[in-house]
């Protein structure tokens, strides 16, 4: 057993400890005689104690307050109304009844430590009202008037004290958290307001006790119809905040707290967004069912559940979680904090007698003062998705630099803005027939010249944006674009075939297949007319999936080509199980031929085989005369590269394509020089 457990075992033992000591003090101390008037007030008001303890409501007002209960009302009542050790004794009966009616697998050493705070917090909050009525016990006979049970609320807010207090401690030894910081959690100005309100109602039974119980019961029955219609309505609230499985917040929710918080915004770092994914989650899904690793999610919950220094812990959907941490904290804070959930939720787990164990990724964001909740959300995302991808457990937005550039995540807002200005470009680069030097068809490649930091790399942006919901957004807009230029050149007499990227979380996407048939549809493209273009790596993320996506695309008509080949774990034996028409084979072959005739060998080989499969063969990354002349013995039958033309806007494509043809006869020349001295002396 570890050091923390130790001490936190012994707190627990300490606080039972004393709560019973003053229990059995009370029991030793206190005369009871049947014919005592406050007998009956006692038990009825205990009664309405455990029954609050049982039946608790969220109340209005932060967007996801805690639970409230009304035994703080009906505990002072005790306190006001009968001997101070038979209300003790009373309200711990009624909280451990309460506890163990509520929860009856709660276990028992939190019952008992619950029994001891609430006994000590009754305890000397009892005592403020004695010292203060300058009375050893307060009883119904001892002539209390309003301004006496006034004292109240003194009284009230030490008991309310006293319980966060030691909570707080528990929480701070079991989670290794600075006391401050979990009582900065558990604190909140409207908790404390919502506390003197219902403690208001204290005095008011009292007095209606002392003079009628009938007064009493009217106004309890008019109070608990209000607390049963409160209960309702905000339970309806509650549930289209919360997801159904877990219990914990949903996206709704999630986009309302980190709203309140943006608005409450005072410092540069106000808060920061976690999103943490579970590892190998899918496979546990696969493996034993939906049932267990349903109930593998619901066990995650409420590990996190437990973590009160966290201001909101949602789940959006899957195993992905989002935590809101509101302290203002340093980096090296946060990658603790990311690193603490990480070995919560990896400790070992037994589902349905089932040991099993995973591991997660945790991406943080830090609020700057500007961003919205999407953007927030967004960058915390992919960083998650770069923790992932790097092994490396948590990752934080902030600290993603590259010494190129920008950081990938910083690029996220700028993106969104130049997709909604159309401040993109696309280049489109010829792929040449090797054996005419026809130009049989164009890819288009995504460009973006930012307004600080100058042309950013494709692979810089792309990335980041590929695990944001910016994804769909930048996919519609290429093809957009695409498709707008395919009719700029329609009429100018040229009809090419395009070939199009599209990111492997595109291919996971269902919806992708009908959103690009609707895009063709409305241009008057057919498409025939569109490849697109997909990385064999794509293939392996969840083969089901993509398999579905690839067939629907080509049910309806694109042609289907597997880019960069050879750079993944693909094989042409295998891409026969997929619908696709052309083999891009990646430029690291066509760079290795001159030098390594193994590489050369392999490459004839894929040629040799593509073609017996019907498939194109296209060579990329062509730039020296000699691979030109290699791959045409080889028999590739179409190629591109800076040799042939480098990629060019559409309105510098037509001069070249006027011309007709490309020079592929092999003769030295300077890449994307001889063939292009009209384009060239247009734009120097």
């Amino acid at each position: 057993m570890n050091r923390r457990a130790i001490s936190l075992r012994g707190y627990v033992a300490s606080i039972s400890l004393a709560g019973a000591s003053i229990l059995l003090w009370c029991a030793i101390t206190l005369e009871i005689r049947f014919i005592d008037t406050w007998i009956v007030p006692a038990v009825v008001f205990g009664v309405l104690f455990a029954i609050s303890e049982i039946f608790p409501i969220r109340l209005p007002g932060r967007v996801d307050s805690g639970e409230w209960t009304m035994s703080a009302t009906f505990g002072f009542a005790l306190l006001l109304m009968v001997p101070y050790q038979a209300a003790l004794i009373g309200i711990a009966a009624a909280t451990l009844f309460g506890d163990l009616l509520a929860q009856p697998r709660k276990p028992r050493v939190r019952i008992a430590f619950n029994l001891g705070q609430i006994t000590l917090a009754f305890a000397l909050a009892g005592m403020v009202l004695v010292v203060a009525r300058g009375s050893t016990a307060i009883t119904a006979g001892s002539g209390a008037s309003i301004g006496h049970l006034l004292l109240l609320l003194p009284a009230g807010f030490v008991m309310y004290g006293i319980n966060i207090l030691l909570v707080s401690l528990a929480i701070s030894i079991d989670q290794s958290a600075p006391v401050v910081t979990v009582l900065r959690a558990d604190f909140a100005p409207f908790d404390l307001a919502t506390h003197a309100l219902l403690l208001s109602f204290a005095p008011v039974f009292v007095v209606l006790w002392r003079s009628s119980p009938w007064l009493t019961g009217v106004l309890l029955v008019a109070t608990l119809a209000t607390y049963r219609a409160m209960h309702e309505a905000i339970a309806s609230r509650h549930e289209s905040r919360h997801d159904e499985l877990s219990g914990l917040g949903n996206r709704r929710l999630l986009h309302e707290r980190i709203g309140e918080l943006r608005a409450a915004a005072t410092t540069d770092r106000s808060f920061a967004v976690m999103v943490m994914d579970l590892d190998g989650f899918k496979a546990i899904n696969d493996t034993f069912g939906h049932e267990v690793g349903d109930l593998l999610l619901v066990e995650v919950a409420e590990r996190l559940k437990r973590q009160r220094t966290l201001d909101l812990v949602a789940r959006t959907g899957g195993d992905e979680f989002v935590i809101v941490v509101r302290d203002h904290l340093a980096p090296e804070e946060l990658r603790a904090a990311g690193s603490h959930l990480r070995s919560l939720v990896s400790a070992p787990y037994e589902i349905q007698e089932i040991p099993l164990q995973i591991s997660a990724s945790v991406g943080v964001a830090v609020h700057s003062g500007d961003e919205d909740a999407l953007d927030v959300l967004a960058s915390a995302d992919t960083a998650m998705y770069f923790a992932k991808g790097e092994g490396s457990g948590v990752v934080i937005a902030d600290l993603m630099h590259d010494r190129r550039g920008p950081g990938r995540l910083q690029l996220i807002p700028d993106l969104r803005q130049a997709i909604d200005a159309d401040e993109l470009r696309i280049e489109y680069q010829p792929q040449v027939s090797l054996l005419t030097g026809e130009v049989v068809g164009l890819e288009a490649l995504l460009r973006w010249d930012h307004p600080r930091h100058g042309l950013v790399a494709p692979g810089r942006f792309i990335a980041a944006a590929e695990h944001t919901e910016l994804l769909p957004a930048l996919t519609r807009y290429v093809f957009e674009r695409v498709l707008r230029d395919e009719r700029a050149l329609r009429l100018e007499g040229f009809e090419l075939p395009l070939s199009v990227n599209v990111s492997s979380r595109d291919l996971l996407d269902s919806r992708l297949p009908r959103d690009l048939a609707e895009l063709l549809h409305a241009s008057g493209v057919r498409a025939e007319r569109v490849t697109i273009e997909v990385t064999e790596n794509a293939l392996f993320a969840e083969p089901e999936r993509v398999a579905r996506v690839l067939d629907e695309l080509a049910a309806s008509g694109f042609g289907l080509s597997v880019d960069d080949f050879g750079t993944g774990y693909a094989s042409l034996s295998r891409l026969r199980d997929h619908p696709f028409t052309e083999v891009k084979i990646d430029r690291s072959f066509v760079l290795a031929m001159r030098h390594n005739q193994a590489g050369a060998k392999i490459l004839s080989s894929v040629i040799e085989l593509a073609h017996a499969l019907d498939m194109d063969v296209v060579a990329e990354g062509i730039e020296r005369s000699d691979q030109l002349s290699e791959l045409q013995r080889l028999g590739c039958s179409r190629g591109q590269g800076y040799l042939l033309s480098p990629p060019l806007p559409v309105s510098e494509l037509v001069p070249l394509l006027a011309r007709g043809a490309v020079d592929v006869s092999g003769a030295d020349r300077q890449p994307g020089r001889s063939h292009l001295t009209v384009v060239a002396d247009n734009v120097s």
